[in-house]
């Protein structure tokens, strides 16, 4: 499977996240902006696996897709997902114009699925796209998900699970096969006399004929009561949305604050599998800074804004940061996790891709336990793995949005 919530503030801001809600993570991101690339108190901590292999990457991409921007179907918008299929063809998902692309192992747009609009075989708040082991793609979006053949052709519309929901549904994972589905439904927000609530959410499995909770959860988002009439996220720093990944009978989930991966399966339920992560300590530097932000914050908001929103409330900053800033599956048995910034600064580096040597993920085989390390090209923002390839994306000099594909290389012993 590819990635199934994707956890970079910066793709949600350009989807359909709430404009407040990016001006916060806007100034919370200056705020520590300054910290950016600082040393981490504990940097010079031994690596708890540092005898765990590394795998390689090839060091030329054997597809490009954006890079000439002049072939056919390769000028690219906005990918937000991100596909491999079994034959070495690529999707891309492109939210700037609502559909998916398909190339072959070359490169070269073959054919395209989906346009802007509420029909059936329309799309709207694209979110990401999975292939099936049979060439099917499934396009993920809001209270529904899409299936097409490989050519394009519209196959079915797959309704979100619960029609009373009102707040919102999303399609956020599928099997090998696309017969079955995970939903993420997020509860009716129980509004208390501050304007803070935490949210309930679920996670459901569904298939043709049954409809399975996975697990229900309190969400990290907290609100205020509204602003122009709709209710408006606040970007508190360090506080990771949970993530997860899909096999075909599994689901495997993270809060992201501790180092333990739950593993949930059909027919055994839940099982707690600890990983080797450390949690890093918050700099000082970037406590005082939230701190700074906050209270320019307060200064900002008019004071009758201010008795909605209890900004002299929001808490404080930890003293560790989170463990896991997102996971990936590749629709076998073996789950990526992508650790949360060694410099710890907050949201400005959780969801930006490492400009230097690349980013670090620590591979889990879910059934054998094996681990390895691999650290993906300078600047790539990975989206999909498949067999011995992964893919993601890159944003070339002048801004424009490229798509990548590498080989996966035999593991090295440390």
């Amino acid at each position: 499977m590819t990635a199934v919530h994707d956890t970079s503030h910066a793709r949600r801001c350009a989807s359909h996240a709430t404009p407040a809600w990016c001006l916060r993570v806007a100034l919370t991101c200056l705020a520590l902006g300054a910290c950016e690339g600082a040393p981490n108190e504990r940097s010079g901590a031994a690596d708890p696996q540092r005898d765990i292999p590394e795998m390689t990457v090839s060091d030329t991409a054997l597809v490009e897709i954006g890079v000439y921007a002049e072939r056919p179907g390769h000028d690219l918008g906005y990918v937000i997902g991100v596909a491999l299929l079994d034959d070495g063809a690529v999707v891309v998902a492109d939210a700037s114009g609502q559909e998916l692309r398909i190339f072959d192992a070359k490169g070269n747009l073959q054919t395209k699925a989906g346009r802007p609009g509420d029909g059936p075989g329309d799309l709207a708040f694209l979110a990401g796209v999975n292939g099936c082991t049979d060439g099917q793609l499934v396009a993920r979006q809001p209270r529904r998900a899409t299936v097409f053949s490989r050519d394009g052709a519209v196959q079915q519309v797959i309704a979100a699970p619960d029609p009373t929901a009102v707040y919102g549904q999303d399609a956020v994972g599928v099997n090998a096969a696309c017969d079955q589905l995970l939903w993420l439904t997020r509860g009716q927000l129980p509004f208390d006399t501050t304007g803070f609530v935490q949210q309930p959410w679920f996670l459901r499995w569904t298939n043709a004929r049954d409809t399975i909770d996975v697990l229900a959860f309190t969400g990290l988002e907290r609100f205020r009561t509204e602003v122009n009439g709709e209710p408006a996220m606040i970007a508190l720093p360090w506080q990771p949305e949970p993530s997860w990944a899909t096999f075909d009978s599994t689901v495997v989930f993270t809060s992201g604050v501790n180092d333990t991966l739950r593993i949930w399966h059909a027919a055994r339920g839940w099982r707690d599998v600890p990983i080797p992560l450390t949690a890093r300590d918050i700099r000082a530097a970037d406590r005082a800074g939230y701190v700074a932000y906050r209270d320019v914050a307060i200064a900002m908001e008019p004071r009758e804004a201010r008795s909605l929103m209890a900004l002299d409330a929001l808490p404080s900053v930890p003293s560790v940061a989170p463990v896991v800033a997102e996971l990936l599956g590749d629709g076998v048995s073996r789950v990526w996790i992508r650790p949360y910034p060694d410099s710890s600064s907050g949201y400005k580096e959780a969801g930006t891709p490492a400009r230097t040597g690349g980013e670090r993920w620590l591979t889990f085989d879910i059934n054998s336990r094996q681990m390895s390390w691999v650290r993906v090209p300078e600047g790539l923002a990975l989206m999909a793995v498949r067999g011995n390839r992964i893919a993601g994306v890159r944003e070339a000099d002048d801004g424009a949005q490229q798509v990548m594909v590498y080989e996966l290389r035999a593991t090295a012993q440390p």
